[in-house]
């Protein structure tokens, strides 16, 4: 799969209501990003990071760059959504197949990523894999949708704007994961939770 399927987590926003940068916060020993990329080294050799600057993180991670086979590229737009950096991490590689990740997704099951990789197998890479409109991260999304993407960032930036349009010029291009999809893994409720503030760390 790691052939096939590049994986990059999206770690550039700026944590203003958290408080803290959450990428470095620790959880149980580990920080936020750390831990979303153990996860995901499961299953890829070497893992994207991109960021909003790479001296900071390059500090910040040290031999765990090495360790992990981190490739870290610094977005050359900054703050401006996941969108934006979806569209620049195209620019910027020559790699089809992307599932994107969001760095604050600290309780993602190992076992939904799995699932998720094989969905995107199961539809040929042909489809944009993600849960719900206003669940858009973590993507599965190929070169494929680059220029349309590109069109749509000349007036609006909102990645579920952009998911609503997809929707509505043809559904079959995307495969949105159903709930009793993810009642297998647990509540998805907690487990799909961004870490937007220190209250999302705790309960559903």
């Amino acid at each position: 799969m790691d052939e096939i399927v590049k994986v990059c987590v999206l770690a550039g926003g700026k944590s203003e209501r958290f408080g803290t940068d959450k990428r470095f916060f620790k959880i149980e020993g580990k920080f936020m990003i750390e831990i979303i990329v153990s996860k995901l080294k499961n299953f890829f050799d070497e893992i994207f990071i991109l960021c909003d600057d790479k001296k900071i993180m390059e500090k910040k991670l040290g031999i765990l760059i090495n360790n992990l086979n981190l490739k870290l590229m610094e977005d050359k737009i900054k703050y401006m959504g996941p969108l934006y950096a979806i569209y620049n991490f195209f620019n910027e590689v020559n790699y089809k197949n992307v599932l994107f990740f969001p760095v604050d997704m600290p309780f993602i099951p190992v076992e939904f990523i799995k699932f998720f990789l094989n969905l995107i197998e199961k539809f040929n890479f042909e489809k944009i894999i993600l849960i719900s409109e206003d669940r858009p991260l973590p993507i599965f999304l190929s070169f494929n949708f680059k220029e349309e993407l590109g069109d749509y960032l000349k007036n609006c930036n909102s990645i579920k704007g952009f998911i609503r349009k997809l929707k509505l010029k043809n559904e079959y291009r995307i495969y949105f994961v159903k709930e009793e999809e993810l009642r297998i893994f647990g509540d998805y409720n907690f487990y799909l939770k961004n870490i937007n503030k220190r209250e999302d760390l705790y309960g559903s």
